[in-house]
């Protein structure tokens, strides 16, 4: 075979550069609670029919030291769960207070806070980022979840000695945003990255999200999103309002959204 070389299989890829003023801004979908009537009942005890009481986990360390942390309580509201985190509003089956231990109170705050509507500051999110995400993907709030992906894309240096770390983490998390944001910064310095980076570990779908990377490069001009044929080669912002224009679920990797649409467009 031509394309075999002294038994390897070689693959040329061609790969132009993306100009970074035609990257759309990263899709956030609107918070549907960011009116300031439900703003003000955040925290309010007075109206609130559910508690989750956040913290008192064991402290890791010395046997004879180990001691529990201080929990903090948050007045909530099921309806208000209901609408914004349906894994939260499951777990509130009893009239006690609701024990939340996989999680800081800080970071809690931060997710009760958006689902008031509220806005979690930059350097909050700075601080929290991961975190941020963490909580938001296992209580399913996609909203924040997205817009803590976006500023920790923002806020990320990638370079040779993170790139793996954080391909695998935006793996384990469906962070597709960030993903992308590493493979943009594999295909602009290709060299280094194969002559450094070692991919044994690396997701068994990259070298698919190599060539999406690779036909995003060579897309010329724009798409209005209703050719299924560039889908694939649309970014992750673009296929996220596309999903979001048709009612689909913005959350998953590239592969789930690219799915979602197919199938959407099928019972069309």
């Amino acid at each position: 075979m031509d394309s075999l070389v002294d038994g390897a299989l070689v693959i040329e890829v061609r790969m132009k550069l993306v100009d970074p003023a035609k990257i759309p801004p990263p899709f956030i979908p609107e918070n549907p609670s960011a009116c300031k009537i439900i703003q003000g009942m955040f925290m309010d005890e007075e109206s609130a029919d559910i508690e989750f009481e956040v913290g008192g986990q064991q402290v890791k360390g010395n046997a004879r030291k180990r001691g529990r942390t201080l929990s903090v309580t948050f007045p909530a509201h099921r309806f208000i769960l209901k609408k914004c985190s349906s894994i939260l509003a499951e777990l509130c089956v009893s009239e006690g207070p609701i024990p939340i231990s996989d999680v800081s109170p800080d970071v809690f705050r931060h997710l009760i806070f958006h689902l008031y509507g509220g806005k979690v500051a930059d350097d909050d999110m700075k601080s929290h980022a991961k975190e941020i995400i963490d909580v938001a993907d296992r209580y399913g709030v996609v909203g924040l979840k997205l817009e803590a992906e976006a500023f920790l894309v923002n806020a990320t240096t990638f370079s040779v000695e993170n790139l793996l770390d954080h391909i695998l983490y935006a793996e384990s998390k469906n962070c597709a945003l960030l993903k992308e944001a590493a493979m943009d910064f594999m295909i602009a310095n290709t060299a280094e990255v194969l002559r450094n980076v070692s991919f044994k570990d690396a997701p068994g779908d990259l070298v698919s999200d190599v060539l999406a990377a690779t036909a995003r490069g060579a897309r010329k001009g724009g798409t209005d999103g209703d050719n299924k044929s560039e889908w694939s080669a649309m970014r992750i912002s673009e296929l996220r309002m596309k999903a979001h224009e048709n009612g689909l679920n913005v959350d998953g990797s590239r592969e789930m959204l690219i799915a979602a649409l197919e199938e959407d467009s099928e019972e069309d």
